[in-house]
């Protein structure tokens, strides 16, 4: 189970914890809290069951709080306790997907109109991108059905003018997970509706062992 904090324990999170903080902001006249952190020391996030607080979006919905996930923070292999090969080798891999290396896009509806925003910002060249590309009928559709589910989709937006490490020929929005709103579930397949409707997903690779993907990253090119 995932420990989804709510706007207070967020608040003293903060207060707690030179690691975290929040952005405040007014966005369409709704106010507006964003979490995350200044550096990504695991002690920090353990201590305080901060997983969350990594671009975590509270909007002011009357007197309430609506919270926004994103992904959880996770480390790379070999990086903190629990990511490490000696604690991964017998554990069971039941999916594993392409590292998109681009922006994260985090949907949120405000006033029933979805609105992307990066790890911290709605007004970032990359969710403007994005909000372009809400005028396809299918992806916003899909977008406001899976809300109506309780789930919320999220994706990495890429483009030649906007790299990261990966040199990047063409503008797209992949989406690369989907979570339960209320427990933070993540949805293991989710691809094919996806897809069928028009949607690019995160490719998706044949379940091998731990080992084996080791050894497949130390030879695949064109990938972060």
């Amino acid at each position: 189970m995932f420990y989804l904090p709510s706007k207070d324990e967020c608040d003293y999170i903060v207060e707690n914890s030179k690691q975290f903080f929040r952005k405040d902001d007014n966005f369409l006249n709704k106010e507006i809290a964003i979490y995350h952190y200044k550096q990504a020391k695991y002690e920090e996030f353990v201590k305080f069951k901060a997983w969350e607080l990594r671009g975590l979006t509270f909007v002011k919905k009357e007197d309430k709080w609506e919270r926004f996930l994103a992904l959880h923070k996770f480390f790379e292999l070999n990086q903190a306790p629990g990511w490490m090969e000696e604690d991964l080798k017998n554990k069971k891999i039941i999916k594993a997907v392409e590292k998109i290396d681009g922006s994260l896009m985090q949907p949120v509806l405000i006033d029933g109109k979805i609105y992307f925003k990066t790890k911290l910002s709605f007004e970032a060249y990359q969710a403007k991108r994005a909000n372009e590309m809400l005028k396809n009928k299918e992806l916003k559709n899909y977008i406001l059905e899976k809300f109506k589910e309780g789930k919320i989709p999220i994706f990495e937006y890429i483009s030649p003018k906007s790299q990261v490490d990966m040199d990047y020929k063409k503008e797209e929005l992949i989406l690369i997970q989907l979570r339960d709103l209320k427990t933070g579930e993540y949805v293991l397949n989710f691809e094919e509706e996806a897809e069928k409707r028009g949607i690019k997903c995160a490719k998706k690779y044949e379940i091998k062992s731990l080992d084996e993907f080791i050894k497949l990253a130390k030879e695949i090119k064109d990938i972060e």
